[in-house]
């Protein structure tokens, strides 16, 4: 969760973190400054493969992979994967 992020934060040489379901769980306003703090480690140029079913955290996204029953239905750069109608339907079930 956002403990594991702001830890990576001290490290200096960081350049990949996962982040599994960071979202889950937490009080809204701590979802605000797990945004600041992921973004905060993009622009340091840090990788992060980020798992969520919380669709707000496409916003910190470059490319996404959308699944479904364990398969991917989808995969590319956020905007272009996100518009497609068929990924709407899927989001709105």
């Amino acid at each position: 969760g956002i403990r594991d992020v702001e830890r990576s934060r001290g490290l200096g040489d960081v350049y990949k973190r996962q982040l599994d379901e960071p979202f889950n769980g937490i009080a809204a306003a701590v979802v605000d400054k797990l945004f600041e703090v992921i973004l905060n480690l993009k622009e340091k140029g840090c990788a992060i493969f980020l798992i969520d079913q919380n669709t707000e955290a496409r916003e910190v996204a470059d490319y996404i992979y959308v699944m479904r029953g364990g398969k991917i239905v989808a995969e590319g750069e956020k905007d272009k994967v996100f518009s497609q109608e068929n990924i709407k339907r899927l989001l709105l079930a």
